[in-house]
């Protein structure tokens, strides 16, 4: 009994985590439809104390007077719906909440008692009640737990204006009984739409998360397939990308483009020393050696296993030169330590090019220049800085 009690009070609170989810999204589908349901409900008011002030004739005094109540009940309704329609129209961002759609609903089902009860003096008819459960059963979307206290009050209500205004038993029981239908009709109505809305929501709500989790998956791949994974840094084809917007660029406005590639010095007896675990912590901090020591401007990528590769854009030959020997000495002045506490004390070689504002030439061309600066560098000893002239 008391695991069933538990899973019972479980299963209530998941319902209502899960009402409470696509609460908001409840009220601005019904205020969405509010034009709909009052302009409707307005003209049945207005339509109604018509037809009933035109059928006055002859009727029995009691019967009279219930038309005329019945049709100034119905005035009074549209006034107040459309007072309520201004109302929600006007004050849409701050005052539209939960409370006044119940406050609408609500003002419904008072209607329908009030007009069923006045209608026992002439037609004991019970069907303006009926209508009115039904109308807010399938039009306004009321949470369930509002939607049992809502119809259960309207029918306690329902169930005591029938006693006062009907005096015949037999139809008082009949009217009573079609009362308690129409209550439970609408409930019923109210739970169904409810469940119909949550259960959209909730689809609408989870293909949303995954369209976003898609599209930052998409982002993701986007920004890796243009990084180096080991260093963080641009990898080749995206630093070709970037090279030859940037060459579009000095193309038009007149300036002069340099290109520095730096490869490391021995870094293979890096990896046959320490490992390879090591070797990729040096090729991360010369990554950050080289990122630290250039303009925001710049452009750093890795483009090989220890080689990299400098676009500074705007900057003379001359420039490129001084900028190179400063990265050379960065390198060389500043020992990496490794993870596993060791020292490491790491050169680089560097071949620097550039293309001046007259000249014409591709980033091939560039590459090729810089490639041959750096094998220069190589034959004459390491730890130092050539360059070549694009031919």
């Amino acid at each position: 009994m008391k695991k069933r009690l538990q899973f019972l009070v479980q299963r209530i609170q998941a319902l209502r985590a899960e009402h409470d989810k696509v609460a908001q999204a409840a009220l601005q589908d019904t205020l969405q439809r509010q034009p709909l349901i009052l302009g409707l409900a307005i003209f049945s008011m207005l339509l109604g104390a018509k037809v009933n002030w035109q059928s006055i004739g002859a009727l029995a005094p009691t019967a009279l007077q219930g038309i005329r109540h019945a049709s100034s009940l119905n005035l009074i309704m549209a006034v107040w719906l459309i007072s309520a329609g201004l109302f929600l129209n006007w004050g849409r961002s701050k005052y539209c909440n939960t409370t006044a759609l119940l406050a609408l609903a609500t003002s419904f089902l008072i209607f329908g008692v009030l007009r069923s009860a006045i209608d026992q003096w002439g037609s004991g008819s019970v069907n303006m009640f009926s209508l009115c459960c039904v109308f807010t059963g399938t039009l306004i979307l009321i949470r369930p737990a509002h939607a049992i206290a809502l119809y259960t009050g309207s029918y306690l209500l329902f169930y005591i204006a029938m006693a006062l205004t009907q005096k015949n038993p037999v139809i008082l029981a009949i009217n009573q009984a079609q009362g308690f239908a129409a209550a439970a009709l609408g409930l019923l109505l109210a739970f169904l739409l409810w469940r119909k809305h949550t259960v959209t929501t909730l689809l609408q709500q989870q293909l949303q998360a995954s369209n976003e989790e898609l599209q930052r998956q998409k982002q993701q791949l986007e920004i890796l397939s243009q990084l180096d994974a080991l260093t963080g840094l641009y990898n080749r084809r995206e630093f070709d990308r970037l090279a030859n917007i940037e060459l579009v660029r000095a193309k038009r406005e007149g300036s002069d483009t340099a290109i520095i590639m730096a490869d490391l010095d021995f870094f293979k007896r890096i990896n046959d020393c320490f490992g390879h675990p090591t070797g990729d912590e040096v090729i991360q901090k010369t990554a950050e050696t080289l990122s630290q020591n250039i303009r925001a401007s710049d452009i750093v990528a890795r483009i090989g296993g220890e080689e990299f590769i400098i676009l500074l854009p705007k900057t003379s030959l001359d420039e490129a030169l001084v900028v190179a020997e400063k990265l050379r000495l960065s390198l060389q002045e500043n020992a990496i330590q490794t993870q596993i506490s060791q020292t490491i004390q790491m050169t680089a070689s560097f071949g620097v090019t550039a293309m001046a504002t007259h000249q014409q030439g591709s980033l091939n061309a560039l590459y090729a220049a810089a490639d041959l600066a750096l094998y220069a560098a190589k034959n004459k000893g390491r730890n130092r800085v050539e360059s070549q002239n694009i031919s």
